[in-house]
């Protein structure tokens, strides 16, 4: 995908467009890019370059004797929450199909022992369709969802939805060159599927200046007439039940017309059995009022009594602000004004629709969006906001309450990549703009990440923190993170781009040649321990995307970091709520290629592998690929996870901090991706 080589396009002052596509934002979790978790073992499977060779794996040639498989499941994991929530999937193209009969399901398969070594075809009986996959390890876990009407993907995970309620069988068969074939078959009984509630618009009928009355429309399906009814909830600090009746229709479909108080920031619509009786808890000062957390989506709900029956709950955020871009408007909506003195009104943003945590990384992230959207008065009252929050030494806390001041929930938490970050954000907004104007903040914040070199080997690169943090059992201040070291590169060489030559000799020669001593060939390890060496046991998505972003995408050697990411991280079955048949990456895995949370696609880190892609096709006119899909398709996904401007951090996993609340972070990396700007290097747009 060609991403045109102009300085600034288009009236809305974007550096250099990507397409015009919905618009939309994200979320997403900070990878710190190194955990010594002291385990003896790295898990299930074989290590590169091992000389055993008692399964299959590198250097293992042959096939040798195929081994025992068993099933792990069928189960539903997770999909019925309480108090009865229903958090499974449906399917669909962002709305369920009316045909939909089964109810979702999770089947693990666990090959044990030997390796089945050849090609393993998966067959659905009741969809008579077939899919073959390639080798596999010892230990390796496959995931089949019932979601999407067929058997689809390819891989290791795929979507299905039983087409009838009753008794499915799965059939998996191990295929050998010579000898008898091994099937296993698994029978399983298909619960019929639960109501699905869908809320698809909200709009203004009334407005009266301190609220508004508006139309509040939908649909549900999976429910036969007379079998459902449904109610309505409107969030401000609490929960409160709405008392207007909801029309549900023969066809499915709903309508409310509600009275919305300026304050209300979303509202939730219950699916229940008719004649339950809901209602706002008494007093509306217990948790009972405020409301609780789904464990499946993570979102924050109204809690029922044990006894009640509810099958699903949508939530709708609203927004106030009016901005024609609905990424902006999304990020208006989650401002905390601190006026600093002297300056216009400053912001901090809250780290999620649902959250009241304000994280150094999202600011800067959003702070570098709003840049690359033309934005520059919102970034600029951003950074007033991060320039009143600087710390007397130069450096910034990991984590601030509204005002700005440190929150330190763990001790001196100030970790050397969020910093940097902070830093790339200034650096943007003065390479965007042309000026100098947080030169004393910049410079500042260089002299205290400069201050956390150390020695390791014959370089100096950044410690992880300036600090030991008392709940982790390994000392930060000898842990050297790949991505913190590749964001500090890109804070040094920014300044350098505004300053016109480097206000520390010496450093970004010393920190590109750390960071590329971390390449083992085929991909960038993650880290080194000054102590222990080569961090080898993990491998991290980040570490081959934001690598590649800071050193630019000329070297071709690096694109190969790309591809591991593909071969390790890449999903193409990703599900949240009714979308299925996403496409994306997760986050984390052993050295192995295991992972340990199972495949799912993480917003955020998604979209820092399509600014690598686009870096590489800006830098070489390369098109790199993943199992034959482009930056346009992964582009694509996002789009259809964007609802009401809301990106899930992630879809559907057992992850416990990758959930379907809609964050900041990403809504920072969808403006960055949407205008085609990579974040570490922004001078290569202009």
């Amino acid at each position: 995908m060609p991403i045109p080589d102009a300085n600034v396009i288009g009236g809305n002052g974007r550096m250099f467009g990507r397409k015009a596509h919905a618009l939309g934002p994200g979320a997403g979790q900070w990878s710190d890019g190194f955990y010594p978790h002291g385990q003896a073992s790295q898990g299930p499977g074989w290590a590169p370059g091992q000389s055993s060779c008692s399964g299959w794996g590198p250097g293992c040639g042959g096939w040798g004797p195929v081994g025992s498989f068993d099933w792990v499941g069928p189960n539903f994991p997770d999909h019925v929450q309480p108090p009865g929530l229903v958090s499974g999937l449906a399917g669909g193209s962002g709305n369920v199909p009316p045909g939909l009969t089964g109810y979702p399901v999770d089947i693990d398969l666990w090959f044990s022992d030997q390796l089945i070594d050849s090609d393993a075809t998966l067959r659905v009986s009741t969809t008579t369709v077939a899919q073959t996959f390639g080798h596999f390890s010892d230990g390796t876990i496959f995931e089949w969802s019932c979601s999407s009407g067929v058997l689809s993907g390819s891989g290791q995970r795929v979507n299905w939805t039983p087409d009838t309620v009753g008794t499915a069988t799965v059939e998996v068969c191990a295929d050998r060159p010579t000898g008898p074939t091994r099937c296993l078959a698994k029978e399983f009984e298909v619960a019929a599927a639960p109501a699905r509630v869908s809320i698809e618009g909200v709009e203004t009928v009334l407005d009266l200046g301190f609220g508004r009355f508006a139309s509040v429309t939908g649909h549900i399906v999976g429910a036969a007439p007379g079998t459902v009814e449904l109610a309505m909830f409107k969030h401000t600090d609490v929960h409160y039940l709405d008392d207007a009746p909801i029309t549900l229709e023969s066809d499915g479909t709903f309508s409310v017309l509600a009275f919305l108080f300026d304050n209300v920031s979303r509202i939730n619509v219950v699916a229940k059995a008719p004649g339950v009786e809901l209602s706002t808890f008494p007093g509306c000062n217990a948790h009972w009022c405020w409301g609780d957390e789904d464990p499946a989506s993570g979102r924050h709900l109204p809690v029922f009594p044990d006894q009640v029956e509810v099958s699903d709950v949508d939530i709708h955020y609203l927004r106030v602000s009016t901005h024609p871009d609905p990424a902006v408007a999304a990020l208006d909506d989650r401002r905390a004004s601190i006026p600093v003195l002297g300056t216009a009104d400053s912001y901090l943003y809250r780290a999620s629709a649902e959250s009241e945590q304000y994280y150094l990384y999202d600011q800067a992230t959003v702070a570098i969006g709003l840049v690359a959207a033309g934005e520059y008065a919102r970034a600029a009252a951003l950074l007033d906001g991060l320039q009143a929050a600087h710390l007397s030494d130069g450096s910034w806390p990991f984590l601030m309450w509204d005002n700005g001041d440190p929150y330190w929930w763990d001790g001196d938490i100030r970790y050397t990549g969020a910093n940097s970050w902070a830093v790339m954000a200034f650096n943007a907004y003065h390479i965007a703009t042309g000026t100098t104007t947080y030169s004393a903040v910049v410079i500042d914040a260089l002299d205290y990440l400069d201050s956390l070199r150390h020695a390791d080997g014959a370089r100096m690169p950044l410690r992880f923190n300036p600090s030991d943090l008392p709940s982790t059992t390994w000392d930060e201040r000898d842990v050297n993170s790949f991505e913190h070291n590749a964001d500090a590169l890109s804070a040094f060489a920014g300044h350098a781009q505004v300053l016109g030559y480097e206000s520390h000799p010496g450093t970004i020669a010393d920190l590109e040649g750390w960071i590329g001593d971390r390449w083992n060939g085929t991909y960038f390890n993650p880290g080194t321990h000054t102590i222990f060496g080569d961090n080898a046991r993990e491998r991290y998505l980040d570490t081959q995307t934001w690598g590649l972003l800071a050193l630019g995408g000329v070297d071709t050697m690096y694109h190969d970091g790309l591809r591991n990411d593909c071969s390790v991280f890449f999903d193409v079955a990703g599900h949240v709520r009714g979308l299925t048949g996403l496409l994306g990456f997760s986050d984390f895995a052993w050295s192995t290629g295991e992972l340990p949370y199972g495949p799912f696609i993480w917003s955020e880190g998604t979209l820092g592998y399509i600014a690598a892609l686009d870096e590489v096709e800006r830098a070489t006119g390369t098109t790199v690929m993943c199992e034959g899909f482009g930056s346009d398709d992964l582009y694509d996904t996002m789009s259809q996870m964007l609802l009401d401007a809301e990106l899930p951090t992630s879809t559907s996993n057992a992850h416990p901090e990758y959930t379907e609340v809609p964050g900041t972070a990403a809504l920072g990396w969808w403006l960055m991706v949407d205008a085609g700007l990579n974040p570490f290097r922004p001078w290569d747009a202009l």
